[in-house]
């Protein structure tokens, strides 16, 4: 992750825009929200997001925290400095399973959070 920290601190201010405006679409796209329940999931106005998920917008950290608090992923991923739009593992056992999700392509982790959602309310049953 130090890598990725380096190339990060030397984007310029559209780079950065445009990196988080990607991610903050692939987290939308994962729960098959369009931008207007996004933004209300966010406590972000629907103006606000549209600009910063077409980049003209910086993600000011309170924001990033709301999100990063609402999808339960790392502040480190929408940053654009962790790959997986998951919280940071815990451990390396968590980083395993974190590498394994993070090579699936949309569709594929769509179904994995599916299933998962239903396993979790089955041993919550």
């Amino acid at each position: 992750m130090e890598d990725n920290r380096k190339k990060l601190a030397k984007l310029s201010r559209e780079e950065y825009r445009s990196v988080v405006a990607e991610r903050l679409k692939a987290i939308a796209e994962l729960h098959d929200l369009d931008t207007k329940v996004f933004a209300e999931k966010c406590g972000i106005s629907t103006r606000r997001m549209k600009n910063l998920m077409n980049g003209t917008a910086n993600l000011r950290i309170p924001e990033m925290l709301d999100i990063s608090d609402a999808f339960n992923v790392g502040i480190e991923f929408i940053m654009g400095c962790y790959p997986y739009p998951l919280p940071m593992p815990k451990d390396e056992t968590e980083a395993a399973v974190y590498e394994l999700v993070g090579k699936m392509d949309m569709d594929e982790l769509k179904e994995f959070k599916d299933r998962l959602g239903e396993k979790l309310k089955e041993t919550e049953s």
